[in-house]
């Protein structure tokens, strides 16, 4: 059984069973396929025929050329012969064996000095209407022209083996259309001037995907990179680099959100670790930089909660240590000075002044049920 749809046409009472294996007429078939093989056909003008879809019975209140005919469709014809119209009937379904041979393909040809060739509708000696054009280096276009240039739908099949299936206007390819490339790229998406402009999908060969806006050819605007590693990026991109503000998830679940500028993270953002440390705060070129909030766990798991700068603890922060010590107080480049409370293991706590780590200045000590003040000096008290 062929999976192809065949034509019965009704002419004259006399049924015509048509097959053809072109790819013009699959279950892929459109309205303007129809049309023009039907114009091939009869050798009528493609502009004179008029087709209404009808579908379960149901007439199909369109007459867009673009529409896919569905097996067992019935269409209603008629074309324009001087001041007339003939009516015709065509039903699609399957064809099982019949077929009919050497059905001609095109209404005129044109073969130029270069060696191009054209096969389709021609109008007051312009290509205007439906055609084929094979050009000397191997590629082929085929589809709507107005005054020899590409306009409308059309499927062009490059020397280098891409496909481009979409809109053209202006002899370029403007509006939606789907280019696949030998190599694996696959764009869908709006096209200006021959160039990936407007919202657009692209499949790299690599199994990276990325969905969003594109102009001349780069991503630019609010996009989403799904990368083949499992990462994926959301946000604003300038000229294909992330710029702006944007959200990336890494594979180990690391999970930054901020200000991008040139592919790095440079500007304020937040970044949470996977296990639930986390920075906030200013970025450049990847690495905190200047006043940030953060969460740091250790090697010995002690965790610190409090502020930082250039990555340093400073300001105010709290440490709960491996032993479980729990200090809370001011902190200078990753070290406890200035003033500050230090809970001990055993419940004993000190409340005063700090330097490089120890207790030094005044402050009072805590401690069954005691308490000791005055100066201290190098952890201890004078």
């Amino acid at each position: 059984m062929s999976d192809n749809i065949f034509f019965t046409i009704s002419i004259g009472g006399e049924n015509i069973i048509i097959d053809d294996n072109s790819d013009l007429l699959t279950s892929g078939t459109t309205l303007e396929h129809v049309k023009f093989y039907l114009a091939t056909l009869l050798q009528i003008n493609y502009d004179t025929i008029h087709i209404t879809v009808f579908r379960q019975k149901r007439k199909i209140n369109f007459n867009h050329d673009d529409i896919l005919i569905m097996n067992n469709d019935y269409l209603s014809i008629s074309y324009k012969n001087i001041d007339n119209y003939i009516p015709l009937a065509l039903k699609t379904g399957y064809l099982f064996e019949s077929k009919i041979n050497n059905i001609p393909e095109q209404k005129n040809e044109i073969i130029f000095p270069s060696g191009t060739k054209y096969y389709g509708d021609i109008d007051n000696g312009n290509i205007t209407g439906y055609g084929k054009m094979e050009y000397p280096n191997g590629a082929i276009y085929e589809g709507r022209w107005n005054d020899s240039i590409r306009e409308g739908k059309g499927k062009m099949n490059f020397f280098d083996g891409a496909i481009y299936d979409g809109n053209w206007k202006n002899d370029k390819r403007n509006g939606f259309g789907i280019l696949t490339e030998k190599k694996g790229f696959i764009y869908t998406g709006q096209w200006e001037d021959d160039k990936l402009h407007g919202h657009g999908k692209a499949t790299f060969p690599n199994g990276d995907i990325y969905e969003g806006s594109w102009y001349n050819n780069f991503f630019q605007g609010y996009g989403v990179f799904k990368y083949i590693t499992g990462e994926m990026y959301q946000g604003d991109l300038k000229e294909s680099k992330k710029d702006g503000k944007g959200k990336i998830i890494f594979l180990n679940g690391t999970v930054y959100e901020g200000d991008w500028k040139n592919n790095e993270m440079t500007g304020y953002g937040k970044i949470v670790f996977n296990k639930g440390d986390f920075y906030e705060g200013q970025f450049y070129n990847n690495e905190p930089i200047g006043i940030g909030y953060t969460q740091i766990t250790f090697p010995d798991n002690s965790v610190y909660i409090g502020s930082v700068l250039d990555g340093k603890r400073n300001g105010k922060g709290k440490m709960i240590g491996s032993n479980q010590n729990e200090y809370d107080g001011d902190w200078t480049d990753d070290i406890i000075e200035g003033y500050g409370r230090m809970i001990y293991a055993d419940g004993s706590f000190y409340l005063g002044k700090w330097l490089n780590n120890k207790r030094h200045g005044y402050g009072k000590m805590y401690q069954n049920k005691t308490v000791k003040k005055g100066m201290w000096r190098n952890d201890q008290l004078n």
